[in-house]
Formats: C-alpha cells, sequence, structure tokens
C-alpha cells in the first residue's frame, strides 16, 4: 500500500573533492539507512517511502553524479566511481557503518559499495534489482549503444536523446528527465558489465533483503531470482502487484518488511 504523505525534506549541497555532493535527511532516531536511486533517477525516487521509513529510522537519500542537485563530478560514470561518490557521502556525515539500500540500478553501486567497504555496510537491501544478466528493460533499448554514440553529434544527438526519453517516459521514467541526464545514463550503461556484476553477487558476504514485484514491467521475476540465488540466502520479500517503483506504490509493506529484518541485523 502507498503511503498518503510524501516527505521531501531540505536537500544539502556541499563542495566535495571532486565536485557537488547532494542528500537530504529524515528521521533521527534507529539504524542509519542510506537510500541510492536507480539510473536514472534522483533522491525524489523515494519521496512517497520516507514519511514511512523516517518513523523508525535515520535516513539519508543521495543524489548521485549527475541528478537531482548533485552536478556530474569528476568521479568517471562508471559503478566504481558511484561507489567512490556515496563513500564521500557518508564521510561527510561521519557515517561510520550503515544499511545501504539500492533501487533498480542503484543495486549495483550497493552490491560494489558493500565489496569494497565492507567494514562500513551492515547490510544492504536492492529494490526491483537489475539482475546478473540483461533484463526485458535493456532488451527493449537494442539501439543502447548506438542512442550513446549518436548523444555525442551535435542536433541529431538531441534528436536521438529526446526519441530516448520519450521511450523511457513510456515507461515508467520521469517526465523531467534531462538532456544530460540521459547521457549520464547511456555512459553508464555503455561500460557496465554484466558478467562481472554476476560474479560480485557471489562474492558478497554480508546479510542482504531482497525485495521485487511480480508485475515489474522492465525487470522480470527470473532473473531476480537469479540474483537471490547468488546472494545466497537473502530475506527475499515477493509483492504481487508494485511495479517497478515499489517503494512508492507499496511503502507501507516494504517499510514494515525491511524494518523486522534491520532489528535482526543491528548488531552487525
Amino acid at each position: 500500500m502507498k503511503s498518503q504523505t510524501a516527505l521531501d525534506p531540505q536537500p544539502t549541497v556541499l563542495d566535495g573533492t571532486v565536485g557537488k555532493i547532494a542528500y537530504a535527511q529524515a528521521g533521527t532516531e534507529g539504524p542509519c539507512l542510506i537510500l541510492v536511486h536507480g539510473c536514472p533517477g534522483s533522491r525524489w525516487d523515494f519521496r512517497w517511502w520516507l514519511s514511512e521509513l523516517s518513523q523508525w529510522a535515520r535516513v539519508i537519500v543521495v543524489d548521485m553524479p549527475g541528478y537531482g542537485d548533485a552536478t556530474p563530478t569528476q568521479f568517471p560514470a562508471t559503478t566504481a566511481g558511484r561507489t567512490a561518490y556515496l563513500s564521500e557521502v557518508l564521510d561527510t556525515l561521519d557515517i561510520d557503518k550503515a544499511f545501504v539500500v539500492g533501487h533498480s540500478f542503484g543495486a549495483t553501486a550497493v552490491v560494489d559499495f558493500a565489496l569494497r567497504y565492507p567494514e562500513r555496510v551492515k547490510a544492504i537491501a536492492l529494490l526491483a534489482p537489475i539482475g546478473p544478466r540483461i533484463h526485458k528493460g535493456l532488451r527493449r533499448f537494442k539501439a543502447r549503444g548506438l542512442f550513446h554514440r549518436l548523444a555525442k553529434v551535435p542536433r541529431f544527438g538531441e534528436r536521438a536523446i529526446l526519441k530516448l526519453k520519450n521511450g523511457m517516459t513510456r515507461s515508467g521514467f520521469s517526465e523531467y528527465l534531462t538532456v544530460g541526464e540521459i547521457i549520464r545514463m547511456l555512459d553508464l550503461l555503455a561500460d557496465f558489465d554484466f558478467e562481472a556484476y554476476a560474479q560480485q553477487l557471489t562474492q558478497l558476504d554480508v546479510p542482504a533483503f531482497v525485495a521485487h514485484a511480480i508485475d515489474d514491467p522492465l525487470i522480470e521475476m527470473g532473473i531476480v531470482e537469479e540474483l537471490v540465488n547468488r546472494l545466497g540466502r537473502p530475506r527475499f520479500h515477493v509483492l504481487a502487484t508494485g511495479g517497478h517503483a515499489i517503494q512508492k506504490t507499496m511503502g507501507i509493506e516494504l517499510s514494515e518488511s525491511l524494518r523486522n529484518w534491520a532489528q535482526e541485523h543491528s548488531d552487525a
């Protein structure tokens, strides 16, 4: 069930070592949760979930580089670059260890962060995560490499991006996506290695929570089940409905399930 209240805390934007970092906070008591959006996306992807989570946790919702209020940084548009940025946010907030939550493509940054900085991660939660192979949302986008090249071509590139944006909006992404955000997404997708990501999943040694809706229009359940199998024995919350943005559509159920799970691992 969807929360009846959206929460939009004022963002904090600071000068980091290689560019602007941006985040917002909600709640003060309980475990610390770091929320990482997908690609493209922003902290706004969690606004309908924050009112539920903030009742029992300190929640930090992050704008990743090039999205929301975080300007593109000198961190490369790669998973490793996103992980380095995330580490800097935690340093800025003086957070030693936290639960790290990733939605959709944000799962890749969370998994990478947990492998590079295991001492900073109590546990991870992956919502509607991409899996160890290409899902149907990307298979529809068969020409993603072509779009990536065309995006760099003056004038013609803008028309190609507009066509891509229209298609993404029909698939449920925000109509307010900018050209720069889409190009950054293409930069990330062009170099993403699904095989390496699949190997990372098997290397993780932290507690994991996975949630996914059967009717997700972008990522099929079979692929998420493959991710779950590679993780070992995570808590797997299956929703009959909710689509891809389950943190919005099923925020109340997800908050309660995540709360119970986090309590089990609060001493990690």
